[in-house]
């Protein structure tokens, strides 16, 4: 039974993710501000983490884009998260902005697959740079897969993954003290602006900052208060919030 499908457009993507994170943690513990470390912001266009629907307006996308612009951002903006991307947005209009303004930048579209077809493929393959789907089972991935994707494309069945991020075993004091990248690796902002740690943070309905609340991308990132943060989490200290007590994520 197939569980996954990739193409070659995905491990280039890949490969190349895997070399600015570790350029990233280099960069970091070298003194560079984490604004210039960050490998992958990833936007929330919508999220029910809070209890209620929220959705991420284009004129907020346009204000994260400007910001990125001042920091001559070129890593990846990756939509969506757990938040279905085509849920209440339109998605492909979003990307086209994202690159025409972000010139030196990548799109990631993480999807369910659902409106993943035919009448889709060719505004994935000119706006999106890395597709990745998670669809329930065999026949969907199988679908995914004939369908005519040129660009980048990763297609794995629910509660399997190749490993991009790892999991070790959590016996009793084995993951406390593992260092955790995840501000590098990617900046997670939610519908209405919050930042978080991660994904498993953002699900907690947490956040560290508010790049809506009259400051900037920028400003949010390289405060004090969130450097420490990084800086503590990738020396192993994973006391810092109960949620990364619990976490056994190897990023």
């Amino acid at each position: 039974m197939s569980v996954a499908y990739m193409n070659e457009e995905f491990a280039y993507y890949h490969n190349l993710w895997n070399e600015k994170k570790r350029e990233g943690k280099e960069k970091f513990s070298s003194g560079a501000p984490l604004s210039k470390c960050i490998s992958t912001v990833s936007l929330m266009l919508s999220d029910t983490f809070s209890g209620k629907k929220r959705y991420m307006s284009f004129e907020n996308i346009k204000k994260i884009v400007k910001d990125l612009q001042a920091i001559n951002y070129d890593g990846a903006v990756s939509l969506s998260l757990y938040g279905e991307p085509f849920d209440g947005s339109n998605v492909f209009e979003i990307a086209e902005y994202i690159k025409d303004e972000l010139l030196n930048a990548s799109v990631f579209l993480y999807t369910n697959g659902l409106y993943v077809n035919e009448s889709a493929k060719d505004n994935i393959n000119e706006t999106i740079d890395l597709l990745t789907v998670k669809v329930s089972d065999e026949r969907e991935l199988e679908r995914i897969r004939n369908l005519d994707i040129r660009t980048g494309l990763y297609a794995f069945m629910e509660n399997f993954d190749v490993g991009i991020i790892k999991y070790i075993q959590k016996d009793e004091g084995s993951f406390v003290s593992m260092p955790c990248s995840s501000l590098i690796d990617k900046v997670v902002v939610s519908p209405v602006g919050d930042i978080c740690l991660c994904d498993v943070h953002q699900e907690q309905n947490c956040n560290i900052g508010n790049i809506f609340e009259k400051m900037s991308f920028e400003k949010v990132i390289d405060s004090p208060k969130i450097r420490n943060i990084q800086g503590e989490l990738l020396s192993g200290n994973r006391e810092l919030f109960d949620v990364c007590k619990v976490c056994g994520r190897v990023l």
